[in-house]
């Protein structure tokens, strides 16, 4: 029997919503799975082949003793992370005996190696995407394009920042993120270093990352939907933003915002599945691939996206999805311009995506993939 635990979700229910994905993937796959929905220790300790979490911060947990609680579970734990693992440092630290993670990025896999190497095994995974209630014909589609995710301004991020010393190096990690987009955290910080001639060992700088990777990325993912929205608004294309904070958002030409506010999960699916394009930003992640990627594409709509070493690797541009570049985003509004007046090519992109997420992006393929590499 495996056990996915059903997380106590508060950002729209996603996590929820892959817990659900993931259990059904591995009964596809002809295993027992079941949700888990009591966290007890009473419960979690019960005979299974593997337990998975998402983004738990249960490994710091200890008995009395100072016995690590995990340690005393007899299956394997898995816990899948679904942002950068810099930023759950806390909870990678404890030395437990029988502990996994999934990363959903071959850079944060390569990191998580070097910074964690008590970590048994790091797995690189994905985020399948669920199926929608009804998928409408693409010509009948209400919404040209769509964008599903909150909005903040980036100076509040920068704002928290309490010592000076980090907003320092996030501000260095900012300007080169802006000067190369292709870049990672981890390579500034360990240039930021070099610059300044100081020697830093891996136990410091994986502490230091804690702090520098949460303001950086979370300042990039604020800039680029406050810049990437606002170059399609403002170029006029109708843009439909789905997601908290979004009243917050101005540009010069707000007419072309349809703002639908709070959704869960569910819903954000349904609305992809009635969209001719949808948008995706990617939340920093240089090797690896977005659920939005994937929901897009099994709802049938066109993907929009910029790149990842592994999109450039796994998918072909213009034809499974629509690649842009931050580098570049004057071309964007044409890219968009261009898919929705020219629909039958749009229509052939959102049905070649749909065949390559069904064929090899599928929770059926990723919990076969977590089958294979903890056995």
């Amino acid at each position: 029997m495996i056990g996915v635990v059903y997380p106590d979700d508060l950002c729209y229910s996603t996590l929820q919503g892959f817990a659900n994905g993931l259990v059904k993937g591995f009964i596809e796959s002809g295993y027992e799975a079941e949700l888990v929905m009591d966290t007890s220790l009473k419960e979690l300790q019960k005979e299974r082949e593997a337990l998975i979490f998402f983004n738990s911060a249960l490994t710091n947990i200890v008995f009395p003793d100072g016995s690590y609680v995990m340690d005393s579970i007899p299956a394997q734990i898995i816990n899948m992370i679904v942002d950068a693992p810099a930023t759950h440092h806390p909870c990678l630290l404890p030395e437990l005996k029988n502990y996994s993670l999934i990363c959903l990025d071959e850079n944060h896999v390569h990191y998580v190696q070097k910074y964690y190497p008590h970590i048994r095994k790091v797995i690189f995974g994905f985020l399948s995407g669920p199926e929608p209630k009804q998928l409408r014909p693409f010509q009948e589609r209400e919404i040209e394009v769509l964008f599903t995710g909150s909005y903040e301004e980036g100076e509040k991020v920068l704002a928290e920042i309490e010592k000076d010393f980090i907003r320092k190096i996030v501000t260095y990690v900012i300007k080169g993120f802006l000067s190369d987009s292709s870049l990672t955290t981890e390579e500034l910080v360990k240039r930021y270093f070099e610059e300044m001639s100081y020697q830093i060992n891996n136990k410091e700088f994986a502490n230091l990352m804690w702090a520098v990777c949460w303001a950086a990325e979370r300042y990039m993912r604020c800039y680029y939907r406050d810049m990437i929205i606002g170059t399609l608004a403002n170029n006029g294309i109708k843009v439909s933003v789905y997601g908290d904070g979004w009243e917050n958002f101005h540009c010069l030409h707000e007419e072309n915002i349809i703002r639908g506010g709070h959704v869960s999960y569910e819903e954000s699916v349904e609305l992809t599945a009635n969209a001719k394009i949808c948008l995706n930003i990617m939340p920093w992640f240089k090797a690896g691939i977005h659920d939005r990627v994937l929901t897009a594409m099994k709802c049938k709509a066109v993907c929009l996206t910029d790149s990842s070493s592994f999109l450039d690797e796994h998918f072909i541009n213009g034809k499974e999805l629509v690649l842009y570049s931050l580098g570049d985003l004057e071309k964007l509004a044409g890219q968009v311009s261009y898919i929705l007046s020219h629909e039958q090519e749009a229509m052939a992109i959102a049905e070649a995506g749909f065949q390559k997420a069904q064929k090899e992006f599928s929770w059926r393929k990723m919990a076969q993939k977590i089958i294979d590499a903890v056995n």
